[in-house]
């Protein structure tokens, strides 16, 4: 599993651990921020990887993780209907404005 070094080692591990007791093993590799960016966002050579760092509690953040044209959408994750909802969302301030919307794209992404 390839991994950002800077300081996901802890979470890199544990993951590992989780997933040994499920029968898979990983290899880690630790990669400095430019090497990871290019093999992950560029190259897209990669098995797994591990993109760690979205702290909230403004759930907009999810964004760019998971539009179809979301900075960081590594995955390549596409759901048109799922892009319609968040950006919706984006057009209110108020959390029980937006909420309706963000909980159907919880349904998608659970």
């Amino acid at each position: 599993m390839l991994f950002i070094s800077c300081n996901n080692e802890d979470i890199a591990t544990i993951v590992a651990e989780n997933l040994e007791k499920a029968g898979i093993r990983l290899k880690l590799n630790s990669q400095e921020m430019s090497a990871w960016q290019t093999k992950i966002m560029y190259d897209k050579n990669f098995s797994i990887t591990m993109l760690a760092g979205y702290q909230g509690p403004d759930v907009s953040g999810i964004d760019n993780r998971v539009k179809t044209v979301g900075s960081v959408n590594i995955a390549g994750y596409k759901n048109p209907h799922l892009d319609e909802l968040l950006g919706k969302a984006d057009q209110y301030s108020e959390v029980k404005d937006r909420k309706q919307y963000y909980d159907e794209v919880q349904k998608i992404l659970s």
